[in-house]
């Protein structure tokens, strides 16, 4: 199984099973809600002094929804992440693994192409190194990293330049989802901060700017204004260093350049785990970078590469006028994460998602009752997901643009209501 510090190892994917469906959940998006809608007033009224600046909208049969703000977009945040999974899912597939190619020259380079793989890491480099390893690739020449893949216009949408893992960019050959774990003692020594992954030269230069203790941080930290060879360099020293471990040295070190025609294709390096397992990790943990990584994959899918948010942005408005059968009024999608506080959404546009959701709702974190997404930025609180109930799934979706943080207040509120209507069937 794939781990790192970022995905502790959890249960197998379940197999996907729909639900129950009993009275809540209706098959089918039938342009978009043509069907009744209540007011808070008269459906939740006590929720109306949680609620400033915000909406919410859940489903209680067929044909009825009850909302409140509900054809209103607001920024999602991190629910955004259920689009994002479901147009990989459906682009893709669940079964879906992603692929890194290996080359060899007649000089003896190693070129290792990058495809896009979010989960590429160190138990993958490792993995791959021991799928190479033969007498015969010993000892090499150099390591040549190709990551024209992509050719990204700026850092990821909503990103502030932080340190934080939250605030990763992107790239066609990434590593631990370019970040980058680490420890310093009282005496100001540096080791790794995962048994997975060998200290790196990198380490050291990262840890000169913190005091003692243990991080993890992301590459772009070292030198901002040289994110993508920050990138670069992580790859580059993970792979010699864990390839060297597995018996594989190269006498030059590694380089950046694209794969020439005349390299011969050793073979493609499938990724350990498939595009569902991917979705429910980073869906767990909210995991920005990789949620991104799937949105630029999924523009490379439709408008082949580079990669570009441009690309990927286009792809998704196609996918949610053309699938989703919603406007921009309804919609709007600049990134696959929801960092970005130009995303809009509406809580019926979220619902007709989440009933085209259904087949993967097992993918969603479950919580008391409840398969639930949270998303969280300044000012802007959400909840997106099922209420598990004996008649079935009854899908909802909060969002609060406001200073006050209610959401959990309007969703207790919620799930008692639906409870108590589902006691009466």
């Amino acid at each position: 199984m794939v781990t790192a510090s970022f995905y502790k190892g959890k249960k197998d994917l379940p197999r996907f099973q729909h639900k129950g469906l009993g009275f809540f959940l209706i098959l089918g998006i039938c342009s978009l809600f043509p069907f009744s809608a209540d007011s808070a007033v008269s459906f939740l009224p006590e929720a109306e002094e949680y609620i400033e600046n915000g909406s919410y909208a859940v489903q209680t049969t067929p044909k009825t929804f009850h909302g409140f703000n509900a054809n209103i977009p607001y920024i999602p945040a991190s629910i955004i992440k259920i689009v994002t999974s479901l147009m990989v899912l459906e682009r893709f597939g669940p079964d879906h693994r992603f692929t890194t190619p290996v080359y060899l020259d007649d000089q003896h380079n190693l070129y290792i192409q990058g495809s896009g793989d979010p989960f590429l890491t160190s138990e993958a480099v490792r993995s791959m190194a021991r799928q190479l390893r033969t007498s015969e690739m010993r000892s090499l020449r150099s390591l040549i990293l190709d990551n024209s893949a992509f050719a990204l216009e700026s850092p990821p949408p909503g990103t502030q330049g932080t340190d934080n893992p939250y605030d990763a960019g992107n790239g066609a050959l990434v590593v631990n989802f370019n970040t980058v774990s680490f420890a310093i003692d009282h005496t100001g020594g540096v080791s790794s901060g995962e048994q997975q992954t060998p200290m790196l030269p990198l380490m050291k230069d990262l840890a000169r700017a913190y005091p003692p203790g243990r991080y993890r941080v992301n590459v772009g930290t070292l030198a901002p204004e040289q994110e993508e060879a920050n990138a670069i360099r992580y790859s580059g020293e993970l792979f010699l260093a864990i390839f060297a471990e597995e018996g594989i040295t190269f006498t030059k070190g590694y380089s950046l350049s694209k794969v020439p025609a005349k390299a011969q294709l050793l073979y493609n390096f499938r990724s350990p785990i498939t595009l569902a397992e991917m979705v429910r990790r980073f869906l767990l943990y909210s995991n920005n970078y990789v949620a991104n990584q799937l949105f630029l994959l999924a523009g490379i899918q439709q408008r082949g590469a580079p990669a570009t948010w441009e690309k990927a942005k286009t792809v998704a408005e196609q996918y949610l006028a053309g699938k989703l059968q919603l406007s921009p009024e309804q919609a709007i999608m600049v990134d696959g994460s929801g960092l970005s506080t130009r995303n809009r959404v509406s809580a019926e546009a979220m619902l007709a998602v989440l009933h085209r959701f259904l087949p993967y709702h097992e993918l969603l974190p479950q919580e008391s009752g409840m398969y639930l997404k949270s998303g969280t930025l300044t000012r802007a609180y959400s909840y997106a997901g099922y209420f598990d109930t004996p008649q079935g799934l009854a899908p909802f979706v909060l969002m609060l643009n406001q200073q006050a943080n209610n959401r959990d207040k309007v969703l207790q509120l919620l799930h008692k209501k639906i409870n108590n209507l589902s006691s009466r069937h």
